[in-house]
């Protein structure tokens, strides 16, 4: 496993880890790009939110190590 320190860019997709939490930037149905603010996982039947195990209904582009923040709940 990689470590990353400090801020991070967003990484390609295509290299997005497996079983690990990610946070992702996304399109959606409408063109709209933005992040998500809960992790997710790639896993072998497809892209899943980390804490309900449910398949994301958006399209990750781009992706970097999750870290939950302060100011989260």
């Amino acid at each position: 496993m990689r470590v990353f320190a400090g801020k991070c860019d967003w990484l390609p997709i295509s290299d997005a880890p497996y079983e690990q939490d990610l946070e992702l930037f996304v399109t959606d149905f409408y063109g709209s790009f933005y992040g998500l603010r809960y992790p997710c996982r790639r896993t072998a039947q497809g892209w899943v939110n980390s804490d309900e195990g449910t398949p994301l209904a958006v399209t990750p582009v781009k992706w970097r190590p999750y870290s939950p923040r302060a100011s989260d709940g």
